[in-house]
């Protein structure tokens, strides 16, 4: 039987080696068997080494089945490694199972979304990631994955937790998701990317990595922005889906699938991957938008109503005063609420438009705060009715940080709304006590 030299067993066991195969053992003994099997291959059918290694490989199927047998040496041999494998198990599918429902109740308005969404992502973020991390830690013990593995623990709880607040409302969402973005553009990413070019599992072309990981940063980025309601939400948000899906995806499955003459199965369930990201996305989406078309645009419609009918009402009042003694005051009156409805954005009238809170804030303020003064000063007795908490621009929006990042473009056009109504239904007792006073 031929006999592989030293430099041939050498390649074989730095192939093996190369497999993360850190169970010091197993990797010997595959080292051994691999070569027996060459050895046996060259005899029967007369082939070089090269041609023989190759044969074997085949045979062995994909290079992940090394790590596979080493993962089911450790989960016989290792009772620990066994515990945690079957924890990170069960947190993942209870997590999974959990967030899921908490997605479809939270859509549907059902109760107990909420405590739905706590546990399932309590059970993600702190018993099913650490879980994982230490799992694959001990499979690969690889110092080059090592950043891989600790920014993608990192990254993920972050971002489960910060999901979590942003739904529940509670505070310190934003620098959650913040920091769970900056962990994944800044160090996961990058290592990902590493990791992937310096594979030797690599059979894509070094560029379709490099342009995934520019539209994977660029899709975070745009996550980020939209979550932070910060501008350029868009642009990175159709940018990058359209170098990923348009661009990189295609790209890997013609570079990986060129020379197979059979469907890969990673190939599939790349696809897969991606429309269970997209479709639930859209989804949601849409349900967001009907919710729009059933509630908001219907209530902002009725204030409208509302607004008109008021503003009608306090016209026909002043113009029915107009040849009594009242009418000058009367008028003062109504050019002081004037100088406060002109300060209100005409854009808030259309959700999504631009605005800039603390500018027109200021102003709208200032102007309240002028016919807050003069109603004092001239009619005392009426703002002792209960109309200051009225005429305060913080009963309709909350100042400083919280209304610049607490409220929806909707949330605020909505208040303002409201607010109108309530000035111009304060302006129509002032008048009408004004008129009825003389």
């Amino acid at each position: 039987m031929p006999e592989l030299s030293l430099r041939e067993i050498d390649i074989i066991c730095r192939d093996v080696q190369g497999q993360d195969i850190t169970f010091s053992h197993l990797c010997d003994e595959l080292a051994d068997h691999i070569c027996c099997d060459v050895e046996h291959e060259m005899q029967r059918g007369g082939t070089t080494f090269a041609e023989a290694y190759a044969a074997v490989r085949r045979r062995m199927g994909s290079q992940r089945r090394l790590r596979e047998i080493q993962e089911e040496t450790l989960y016989a041999v290792d009772t620990k490694y066994r515990k945690m494998k079957t924890t990170m198990k069960v947190a993942g599918i209870a997590g999974t199972i959990l967030f899921g429902f908490a997605s479809m109740f939270k859509i549907m308005h059902w109760p107990m979304a909420g405590v739905l969404m706590t546990l399932g992502a309590f059970t993600l973020a702190f018993v099913f990631l650490p879980a994982a991390l230490a799992v694959l830690w001990k499979e690969s013990r690889s110092r080059r994955r090592i950043l891989l593995l600790i920014s993608a623990f990192f990254a993920a709880m972050f971002f489960i937790v910060g999901i979590l607040f942003k739904v529940q409302h509670w505070p310190g969402s934003s620098v959650l998701i913040t920091l769970g973005a900056v962990v994944a553009i800044l160090l996961l990413i990058p290592s990902l990317l590493q990791n992937s070019l310096v594979s030797g599992e690599r059979r894509a072309g070094k560029m379709v990595y490099v342009v995934g990981a520019l539209a994977l940063v660029l899709c975070l980025a745009g996550f980020l922005f939209k979550i932070m309601h910060w501008p350029l939400a868009g642009f990175f948000i159709t940018f990058g889906l359209l170098a990923l899906f348009g661009v990189a995806f295609p790209w890997y499955i013609i570079a990986t699938s060129r020379n197979d003459t059979f469907v890969r199965a990673e190939n599939i369930f790349l696809v897969i991957g991606s429309l269970a990201i997209l479709i639930p996305a859209a989804l949601v989406t849409a349900n967001i938008s009907r919710s729009y078309d059933a509630a908001y645009y219907r209530n902002i419609a009725s204030e409208m109503v509302i607004n008109q009918y008021l503003a009608g009402t306090n016209a026909r009042l002043l113009a029915a005063a107009g040849d009594s003694a009242t009418a000058d005051r009367l008028n003062e009156i109504h050019r002081m609420a004037l100088k406060v409805y002109e300060q209100v954005p005409a854009s808030l009238a259309n959700p999504g438009g631009e605005y800039p809170p603390s500018q027109w804030r200021t102003g709208l303020g200032n102007a309240l705060s002028a016919y807050r003064d003069f109603l004092t000063v001239n009619y005392p007795d009426l703002i002792a009715r209960g109309f200051g908490d009225i005429l305060n621009t913080d009963t309709w929006l909350p100042a400083g940080g919280e209304f610049t990042e607490g409220m929806s473009h909707e949330a605020v056009s909505h208040a303002l709304l409201v607010m109108k109504n309530g000035l111009l239904r304060t302006e129509n007792e002032i008048l009408k006590v004004v008129a009825e006073a003389n």
